[in-house]
């Protein structure tokens, strides 16, 4: 699992999810802060999680980690809110938005 988690974790790097880890065997304050009992936990944390996060209970490997990540925890660009919308997208509405206005006349 480690090597699909690291990639995980560099496919991700610099966007608005952030893939970390703990070894608990060093980090164990931190482990039970978080309620973490068994070995690999994998948990996420959402403004609907709270502070503890949820239990990431689905496959293991690369293509699931990053399907969860894409629906669950992946900011998306939004027409009406293009704060989490990169260049190319930012572009792509205001072209089609110009489209639509003028075939409205």
């Amino acid at each position: 699992m480690k090597p699909d988690w690291d990639k995980l974790g560099a496919q991700y790097e610099g966007s608005s999810v952030v893939i970390g880890d703990a070894d608990c065997t060093k980090e164990q304050e931190l482990c039970s802060e978080y309620g973490v009992q068994g070995y690999p936990t994998i948990k996420y944390f959402t403004a609907e999680t709270g502070k503890t996060g949820a239990p990431y209970q689905s496959g293991r490997d690369f293509d699931s980690l990053k399907t969860f990540v894409e629906e669950t925890l992946s900011k998306s660009c939004e027409i009406d809110n293009q704060e989490n919308c990169d260049e190319k997208e930012v572009k792509y509405i205001a072209k089609n938005a110009r489209q639509r206005q003028r075939s409205c006349f």
